[in-house]
């Protein structure tokens, strides 16, 4: 007997707009992003933020920021370096860059 193979009936209309919509709402954790500014990067934080209803104070806890530096890259879009990682890595986001405005911020204390 030649081997019998099941196939599935096509997807209507509906159901491939499902698709489409979800995979546009779904979180691709492996995609590193790339910010052309700081301007990229602050929107970019807002609507994650937005994304998983994260407050600047639930997000300073989870990155162990002081909530002054968290709003500092949420206003400017730029913060030093290890500080705009640890917010990025709290957020789960892969960045593949950083604006050149990060290299060159020191937050005074």
């Amino acid at each position: 007997m030649a081997g019998l193979e099941y196939r599935f009936p096509p997807l209507t209309e509906e159901e491939k707009e499902r698709g489409r919509k979800r995979l546009l709402r779904s979180h691709r954790p492996h995609v590193a992003r790339y910010y052309k500014n700081a301007e990229s990067l602050r929107r970019d934080v807002m609507s994650e933020m937005g994304r998983n209803g994260i407050s600047i104070r639930l997000l300073s806890q989870k990155s162990g920021e002081s909530e002054r530096n968290v709003r500092f890259l949420v206003d400017h879009g730029y913060a030093p370096i290890g500080t705009t990682m640890r917010i990025l890595t709290a957020l789960d986001v892969k960045p593949a860059n950083l604006p050149r405005e990060c290299v060159t911020c020191h937050i005074g204390d």
